[in-house]
């Protein structure tokens, strides 16, 4: 018979993560957690896992949500929250309400009483991930890729883990151009889509909102002013939320700076607290003591959440955080965080307002993807020239998933200088900015406050120029808290555009002399082991080519230990799988060769953690688990 600890659950996997076989110990919470999935077969009614009951007596039933942000103004994490204000939007509440009032990284699970659907609903612009997958007579959805692949597996069809989603990673730092998900055979809903799943099967729908993005009629005046009633809205759902601590990230960047402005000029300074991680030697400790400082805020430490265990050896370093993200993101929570029941506040969305990608390619051909992508990410890695790291076909398949999301958005009418960012939005920001996010979930309720559809779809409005001088987001700082935009940041943020168009800034030095700021105890961050592993101690040619790559030392020491890793992980997986990554002669000369630019140090690292989680077994088996007498989830009324 099988012991208590493993009938328990993993934090981060529902299924007990093959690693607790073999020695490593894992954190554990209740199934309360386990994301919603719903699966049908061809001719017979959706199946529900993980779901709340449903309420005959109410139209709509919310049966499980994932993530957290705001809902019509209202702070929510969970069922209640979301029930609550569901219940008193009332007759107004339809699908395209959800579009209209969602905000953040969350998708919530529906029961509409009257229509005999289930309802999949998540934000509009879709940082929150929902998973499909569909083969022969089986679809099944969920925006839990654990607890989708977990389904599918214990229905005999696990998929397995996709080489694709992992080398684009390696490319970019996120997946989804070529590749939907790090497991083969899952799709993603694209942003403003939603299901609606009955008995006749699974049909995906689109939001109104979708089509007030790229309304060019609205004067920008008019759409700023919604804009900033859109973050004050979200900021005041964070700093009344009924969850405490609540936890800012502050930086010396812009959008961190603006989420203060908002949280400034609605007085909500004195209900959170602000934290700065990392170095001790970096701009971002030194600018956010100072904005401290000047405007009296307090200060705590950490991420904000419970951190009870740091990962000891170099390996669990990559794979805890690989693991809890199952491979959709390699930053992020891990195993070591615990439930804290706090709010965390980040400045996540705020490049949507501004330019991320286009304003880089105003000497380019737009269309010209091979050029782009060497401009964006290098021509050492996704490049089909003599330097290309990844395998020519993958490469192809890379270009032609960004050509076709090019020709998309051109058939939706964006502007031809905005398209590259208008990838940004539909791609990176919701797989690195989203993704992450709502990977916190298990043990906080993350929000990013200035998520926006009005900043974003202003800022695609605009001429490049416009875009890549942050008038949209100044504009909204100047709004909020006009004392913010004067004082310096880590690096200059104004541009000739901008005191073209706007005039020359006023700008003033912190205020000298100001007592530090109050710092105040959240959750205790504990000391790193004694016997943690590191790479070896920098020599004097590691710093000179740390200060060469603009890396810490510590990373340019570990450059050989990851170069033989790599190599031994590459012969694990094999030459057949291995060839459908990576351009096998370059491969192998990129082994050999010396690390001379950022772009092959990034290529390095990110090789070895893709294929880190490549072979670490996930613990799931592609088998069924229920008895022949059960039947596998709850069928949905008739």
């Amino acid at each position: 018979m099988p012991d208590a600890n493993s009938r328990q659950r993993s934090l981060f996997h529902p299924y007990t993560h093959a690693a607790n076989r073999t020695g490593h110990r894992l954190s554990y919470h209740s199934e309360m957690v386990d994301t919603p999935v719903i699966y049908q077969r061809s001719g017979s009614r959706p199946r529900l896992r993980h779901t709340g009951p449903i309420d005959p007596a109410r139209r709509l039933t919310v049966l499980g949500v994932h993530g957290s942000g705001a809902v019509a103004g209202t702070f929510v994490s969970d069922v209640a929250g979301y029930q609550a204000v569901v219940d008193r939007a009332g007759a107004a509440v339809t699908p395209d309400w959800f579009g209209d009032n969602v905000r953040g990284s969350l998708c919530a699970y529906l029961w509409d009483n009257e229509s005999g659907t289930v309802l999949v609903l998540p934000d509009p612009l879709a940082g929150g991930l929902v998973y499909v997958h569909e083969s022969g007579d089986l679809t099944a959805v969920s925006s839990g890729l654990a607890e989708l692949v977990g389904t599918l597996a214990r229905l005999g069809r696990k998929p397995a883990k996709s080489l694709g989603f992992l080398a684009e990673v390696v490319a970019t730092t996120n997946g989804g151009w070529a590749h939907p998900a790090s497991y083969q055979g899952v799709d993603v809903l694209a942003p403003f889509e939603y299901l609606e799943i009955g008995a006749t099967g699974v049909r995906r729908c689109t939001y109104r909102a979708a089509a007030r993005l790229l309304d060019g009629s609205v004067p920008y005046r008019e759409r700023l002013a919604a804009a900033a009633a859109e973050i004050r809205s979200n900021v005041a759902a964070l700093a009344t939320a009924g969850r405490d601590p609540k936890v800012l990230h502050l930086t010396a960047g812009f959008d961190s700076r603006l989420m203060l402005a908002a949280i400034l000029e609605g007085g909500f300074a004195d209900r959170v607290h602000f934290t700065c991680t990392g170095r001790s030697d970096t701009a971002d400790k030194r600018v956010s003591a100072a904005l401290a400082a000047e405007f009296g805020l307090t200060m705590t430490e950490g991420q904000g959440a419970p951190l009870a265990e740091h990962p000891r050896t170099l390996t669990d370093q990559v794979l805890w955080q690989m693991r809890a993200a199952y491979g959709m993101a390699t930053v992020g929570p891990h195993r070591g965080y615990r439930p804290g029941g706090s709010v965390i506040g980040a400045g996540g969305y705020g490049e949507i307002a501004r330019s991320f990608y286009s304003h880089r390619l105003r000497h380019l051909d737009q269309h010209d993807v091979p050029a782009v992508v060497g401009t964006l990410w290098g021509g050492d890695v996704l490049s089909l020239g003599p330097r290309g790291l990844l395998a020519p076909a993958l490469v192809e398949r890379v270009h032609a998933g960004l050509a076709e999301r090019l020709a998309a958005a051109g058939r939706l009418g964006v502007r031809a200088d905005a398209r590259w960012d208008h990838l940004y939005l539909t791609g990176r920001n919701r797989y690195f900015v989203g993704e992450i996010s709502r990977q916190w979930t298990p043990v906080a309720a993350r929000f990013d406050p200035l998520y926006s559809l009005n900043a974003a779809a202003l800022a695609l409005s605009l001429p490049v120029d416009e875009r890549s001088a942050n008038l949209v987001g100044f504009d909204l700082m100047n709004q909020f808290c006009p004392a913010l935009a004067e004082l310096p940041f880590g690096e200059d943020r104004y541009t000739d555009t901008y005191r073209r168009l706007r005039g020359e800034p006023r700008r003033r030095p912190f205020t000298a002399d100001r007592p530090p700021a109050r710092v105040v105890p959240t959750f205790p961050v504990p000391p790193q082991p004694r016997d943690r592993e590191t790479f070896p101690e920098p020599t004097a040619a590691d710093r000179d080519l740390a200060e060469r790559l603009r890396i810490v030392p510590a990373q340019a020491a570990g450059i050989g230990p990851m170069r033989a890793e790599v190599r031994r992980l590459a012969a694990e997986i094999g030459p057949d799988r291995l060839d459908t990554i990576v351009n096998r002669p370059v491969f192998d000369r990129f082994l050999r060769a010396e690390v001379t630019n950022r772009g092959r140090f990034r290529a390095l690292s990110g090789l070895r953690t893709a294929l880190l989680w490549y072979t670490d077994p996930d613990g799931i088996t592609n088998r069924p688990r229920w008895l022949p007498s059960r039947q596998p989830g709850t069928p949905v009324p008739r």
